[in-house]
Protein backbone atom coordinates (compact mmCIF):
# COMPACT_ATOMS: atom_id res chain seq x y z
CA UNK A 1 0.00 0.00 0.00
CA UNK A 2 1.72 3.65 -1.37
CA UNK A 3 1.51 6.49 1.25
CA UNK A 4 -1.16 8.10 -0.78
CA UNK A 5 -3.45 5.42 -0.61
CA UNK A 6 -3.27 5.22 3.23
CA UNK A 7 -4.05 8.81 3.20
CA UNK A 8 -6.64 8.37 0.50
CA UNK A 9 -8.32 5.85 2.87
CA UNK A 10 -7.77 7.75 6.04
CA UNK A 11 -9.69 10.65 4.06
CA UNK A 12 -12.77 8.45 3.08
CA UNK A 13 -13.11 6.90 6.75
CA UNK A 14 -12.72 10.29 8.33
CA UNK A 15 -15.70 11.79 5.96
CA UNK A 16 -17.82 8.76 6.74
CA UNK A 17 -17.13 8.95 10.50
CA UNK A 18 -17.33 12.88 10.27
CA UNK A 19 -20.86 12.53 9.04
CA UNK A 20 -21.90 9.89 11.82
CA UNK A 21 -24.14 11.58 14.59
CA UNK A 22 -25.54 9.95 17.57
CA UNK A 23 -29.36 9.92 18.39
CA UNK A 24 -30.72 9.90 21.99
CA UNK A 25 -34.41 9.40 23.45
CA UNK A 26 -35.16 9.43 26.89
CA UNK A 27 -38.61 10.33 28.97
CA UNK A 28 -38.31 11.81 32.78
CA UNK A 29 -41.44 12.81 34.87
CA UNK A 30 -41.87 16.83 35.07
CA UNK A 31 -40.86 17.89 39.17
CA UNK A 32 -44.35 20.14 39.57
CA UNK A 33 -46.24 21.70 36.94
CA UNK A 34 -44.28 23.83 34.74
CA UNK A 35 -46.60 26.96 33.01
CA UNK A 36 -46.30 28.18 30.21
CA UNK A 37 -44.08 30.47 30.48
CA UNK A 38 -41.42 28.09 32.14
CA UNK A 39 -41.50 25.81 29.01
CA UNK A 40 -41.24 28.97 26.71
CA UNK A 41 -37.77 29.43 28.87
CA UNK A 42 -36.83 25.87 28.43
CA UNK A 43 -37.01 25.83 24.89
CA UNK A 44 -35.04 29.08 23.84
CA UNK A 45 -32.47 28.24 26.61
CA UNK A 46 -32.19 24.60 24.95
CA UNK A 47 -32.09 25.87 21.32
CA UNK A 48 -29.27 28.25 22.11
CA UNK A 49 -27.57 25.88 23.91
CA UNK A 50 -28.01 23.42 21.07
CA UNK A 51 -27.40 25.66 17.98
CA UNK A 52 -23.69 26.34 19.62
CA UNK A 53 -23.26 22.49 20.55
CA UNK A 54 -24.42 21.17 16.66
CA UNK A 55 -27.75 19.37 18.44
CA UNK A 56 -30.52 19.19 17.25
CA UNK A 57 -34.10 17.30 18.00
CA UNK A 58 -37.61 17.68 19.33
CA UNK A 59 -39.21 17.93 22.66
CA UNK A 60 -42.63 16.61 23.76
CA UNK A 61 -44.15 17.59 27.10
CA UNK A 62 -47.46 16.14 28.35
CA UNK A 63 -49.06 15.22 31.30
CA UNK A 64 -45.96 16.14 33.96
CA UNK A 65 -43.86 14.01 31.75
CA UNK A 66 -41.24 14.61 28.76
CA UNK A 67 -40.06 12.82 25.74
CA UNK A 68 -37.07 14.01 24.38
CA UNK A 69 -35.33 12.89 21.19
CA UNK A 70 -31.82 14.81 20.87
CA UNK A 71 -29.41 14.14 17.98
CA UNK A 72 -25.96 15.67 16.85
CA UNK A 73 -22.09 14.95 17.42
CA UNK A 74 -21.55 11.71 20.04
CA UNK A 75 -19.43 14.04 22.23
CA UNK A 76 -22.42 17.18 22.17
CA UNK A 77 -25.06 14.29 22.85
CA UNK A 78 -22.97 12.51 25.85
CA UNK A 79 -22.48 16.44 27.62
CA UNK A 80 -26.28 17.22 26.67
CA UNK A 81 -27.92 14.19 28.05
CA UNK A 82 -25.46 14.86 31.10
CA UNK A 83 -26.94 18.05 31.62
CA UNK A 84 -30.81 16.87 30.97
CA UNK A 85 -30.08 13.78 34.19
CA UNK A 86 -28.93 16.42 36.47
CA UNK A 87 -31.37 19.20 35.69
CA UNK A 88 -33.39 19.50 38.90
CA UNK A 89 -36.79 20.79 36.68
CA UNK A 90 -37.15 17.07 36.35
CA UNK A 91 -36.74 13.58 37.83
CA UNK A 92 -36.94 9.57 36.96
CA UNK A 93 -35.12 9.92 33.60
CA UNK A 94 -35.54 6.72 31.86
CA UNK A 95 -32.96 6.22 28.95
CA UNK A 96 -34.90 4.87 25.77
CA UNK A 97 -32.52 4.88 22.70
CA UNK A 98 -28.83 5.57 21.99
CA UNK A 99 -27.73 4.82 18.25
CA UNK A 100 -25.47 5.84 15.61
CA UNK A 101 -27.17 7.29 12.71
CA UNK A 102 -25.72 8.96 9.52
CA UNK A 103 -29.14 11.74 9.04
CA UNK A 104 -30.40 13.43 11.58
CA UNK A 105 -34.46 13.16 11.49
CA UNK A 106 -34.90 16.72 12.82
CA UNK A 107 -31.68 18.43 11.44
CA UNK A 108 -33.41 21.89 10.71
CA UNK A 109 -34.58 21.97 14.30
CA UNK A 110 -31.97 23.24 17.13
CA UNK A 111 -35.15 21.89 19.33
CA UNK A 112 -39.01 21.12 18.02
CA UNK A 113 -41.39 21.31 20.66
CA UNK A 114 -45.30 19.58 20.84
CA UNK A 115 -47.78 19.64 23.65
CA UNK A 116 -50.09 17.19 22.97
CA UNK A 117 -53.82 17.17 24.38
CA UNK A 118 -55.35 14.13 25.81
CA UNK A 119 -57.30 13.00 22.22
CA UNK A 120 -53.78 12.98 20.61
CA UNK A 121 -52.17 10.71 23.40
CA UNK A 122 -55.34 8.68 23.30
CA UNK A 123 -54.97 8.23 19.22
CA UNK A 124 -51.31 7.42 19.75
CA UNK A 125 -50.20 5.70 23.07
CA UNK A 126 -52.30 2.36 23.34
CA UNK A 127 -53.44 1.93 26.68
CA UNK A 128 -53.28 5.50 27.35
CA UNK A 129 -56.17 7.29 29.75
CA UNK A 130 -56.73 10.55 30.07
CA UNK A 131 -56.65 11.00 34.05
CA UNK A 132 -53.35 9.28 33.73
CA UNK A 133 -50.18 11.55 34.71
CA UNK A 134 -46.28 11.10 33.42
CA UNK A 135 -47.65 9.01 30.18
CA UNK A 136 -43.88 9.05 28.95
CA UNK A 137 -42.53 7.42 31.78
CA UNK A 138 -44.56 4.57 31.99
CA UNK A 139 -43.30 1.52 30.16
CA UNK A 140 -46.54 -0.30 29.12
CA UNK A 141 -46.60 3.01 27.45
CA UNK A 142 -43.55 3.83 25.71
CA UNK A 143 -42.09 0.80 26.54
CA UNK A 144 -38.49 1.26 24.38
CA UNK A 145 -37.10 3.29 21.80
CA UNK A 146 -38.40 1.90 18.58
CA UNK A 147 -42.17 3.03 20.31
CA UNK A 148 -40.81 6.30 21.04
CA UNK A 149 -39.23 6.91 17.88
CA UNK A 150 -42.10 6.51 16.43
CA UNK A 151 -44.25 8.70 18.05
CA UNK A 152 -41.74 11.59 17.88
CA UNK A 153 -42.15 11.09 14.21
CA UNK A 154 -45.73 11.05 14.01
CA UNK A 155 -45.71 14.00 16.40
CA UNK A 156 -42.93 15.79 14.55
CA UNK A 157 -45.50 17.34 11.54
CA UNK A 158 -47.26 19.27 14.66
CA UNK A 159 -44.57 20.58 16.05
CA UNK A 160 -42.96 24.38 16.28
Amino acid sequence: ISEGNIVEKFAEWYLRRASMYDRLIYASRAVGSPDEAALVELLQVSRDRNASDDVTGMLVYAERSFMQMIEGPADAITDTYGRIVADDRHEAVRLLLREQIGQRLFADWTMGFYQPDAAALVERLPGYRAERAYPFVAGELVPNGDVASTLMRLWAGDAC
